[in-house]
């Protein structure tokens, strides 16, 4: 499979390269390739209808990555699909049945050459082979460890246009409905140890009107041709995910240059259904600063801790040319077990001075360009870091600092 693209310029065709970040992974890079994990900045599940927003190569965002302390599996490989053009599954319950086609997950219909065919070359915008838009049915048999028995359990499914049910031995969970952010099924309780059908269905019809412009005509780019494609199927991480019932949910840094500390937010939940009593261990490297068995207690399903932790006495800054980073690790322990999660992120002070803007006291002049979703090859953007570890150097090695998409 292959799409194909053509620009008119000075009456020349040319096949586009590359050169677009996907605006539903929702991130802002900042650029260091010598930490592979240091550049991404993820907008905490805000949902981006539109795309423009900016990737820094190394300008004013401080990065935090989280790297999750947890047990996962792996749902890449082979999978069953099944078409519902007609959208008759639910009615149906092809939940139910077992399917017979097969695709490789992550991918997409198209890539696979599944749908309906177009013979027609359309002139600047993307065009498929085939192309596939409604209700498709996926389905997988997987095998959960003895290890994972009264822990929470959640599907994560990354990169699915536009709408996704899962159902677990027929038995389905609420719908998930994102073009920007993954899509996360809980299904503690349902996925008990042994072997279960799932069973997922992906929608790609337009759910939600994000700038019909020109009357009938689907212009929003998000999904369209013309940059990126309305792809369905699942491009990106696909794995069942496992903690204790009481998890670090989400950890946020928020360093201050002038205190030269870190103000520490940890979202906890609690699917336990009873008070929560544990400690909390925090370290930042490679400073070395500590705070050890923090006692916490709280009774509902989430709380909110706040912690300060303060850099050592000579901190390494954050800019464009020397990235110094920090990673910042925080643990729990509870009755129900332990739970990590780990963050890498920097200290630096960006602001505006009259007609300029100031990194670290320093004149810093943003210099990028606007691209496009150009990816003919697959439709859609690479989910890997290291393909945009390559696409970033690209751009860095024409001196550019950031890149708008």
């Amino acid at each position: 499979m292959r799409f194909h693209l053509y620009y008119l310029i000075q009456k020349v065709q040319i096949k586009a390269r590359f050169g677009y970040l996907p605006e539903s992974v929702g991130f802002v890079c900042l650029f260091d390739l010598q930490n592979p994990v240091g550049f991404l900045l993820p907008l905490n599940k805000t949902i981006m209808l539109q795309k423009s927003f900016c990737v820094l190569f190394g300008c004013a965002i401080i990065c935090m990555i989280p790297l999750f302390s947890q047990e996962a599996i792996s749902l890449e490989g082979t999978w069953k699909v099944k078409l519902d053009p007609e959208n008759a599954g639910m009615v149906e319950k092809w939940f139910n049945d077992s399917f017979t086609d097969e695709i490789t997950l992550p991918g997409s219909l198209d890539e696979h050459g599944i749908g309906n065919p177009l013979p027609e070359i359309h002139m600047g915008k993307l065009t498929s082979e085939t192309r596939y838009v409604g209700s498709a049915w996926y389905q997988k048999e997987v095998v959960i460890p003895e290890t994972w028995k009264n822990r929470r359990i959640e599907l994560t499914l990354e990169r699915a246009c536009w709408e996704t049910t899962v159902y677990v031995d027929g038995v389905h969970t609420p719908i998930e409905n994102s073009l920007t952010t993954q899509h996360l099924h809980d299904l503690t309780g349902m996925l008990t140890p042994g072997i279960h059908l799932l069973t997922i269905q992906v929608d790609n019809t337009v759910k939600i009107n994000i700038g019909h412009t020109f009357g009938n005509m689907l212009w929003p780019h998000a999904l369209s041709e013309e940059s990126q494609t309305n792809w369905n199927g699942i491009i990106g991480k696909i794995e069942l995910i496992s903690t204790p019932m009481v998890w670090i949910q989400d950890l946020q840094a928020y360093p201050d240059l002038e205190k030269k500390n870190i103000r520490i937010a940890l979202k906890l939940r609690n699917r336990s259904g009873s008070p929560v009593h544990g400690t909390l261990d925090l370290s930042m490297d490679p400073d070395g600063s500590r705070l050890e068995d923090l006692s916490f207690s709280f009774g509902g399903a989430d709380t909110i801790l706040e912690v300060e932790l303060p850099f050592g006495e000579s901190p390494r800054y954050w800019d464009e040319f020397n990235p110094g980073l920090y990673t910042l690790k925080a643990r729990i322990e509870t009755r129900y077990g332990g739970n990590q999660q780990s963050v890498q992120t920097g200290l630096r002070d960006f602001k505006a001075v009259e007609q300029h803007f100031l990194l670290n006291g320093r004149k810093i002049y943003l210099r990028g360009k606007v691209c496009s979703a150009i990816f003919p090859l697959t439709g859609y953007p690479p989910m890997a870091v290291d393909r945009w570890r390559e696409i970033f150097q690209f751009y860095k090695d024409y001196g550019l600092n950031h890149l708008r998409c």
